[in-house]
């Protein structure tokens, strides 16, 4: 898991750790790091199937807003 004291690299302001949901057909899932390179299915929709995925957590700073995404296991 990502530090959540860590200092913001912008403004050196307080950062906090979060997710950004991925929306699919009703569901609220968390956004993930998927390797390689995207391909498309036959509908346009990606292919995802034997790809390693790692979830995203993603640190908000507090004073400016700027956000920082991290995908580690």
């Amino acid at each position: 898991m990502v530090e959540s004291s860590k200092a913001c690299p912008k403004c050196q302001g307080a950062m906090e750790p979060g997710f950004i949901p991925d929306v699919s057909y009703g569901a609220v899932l968390k956004a993930a790091w998927l390797e390689g390179v995207p391909d498309k299915g036959v509908f346009g929709s990606l292919k995802t199937r034997g790809k390693r995925r790692i979830d995203i957590t993603t640190h908000r700073c507090t004073s400016c807003g700027y956000l920082e995404s991290y995908a580690r296991q």
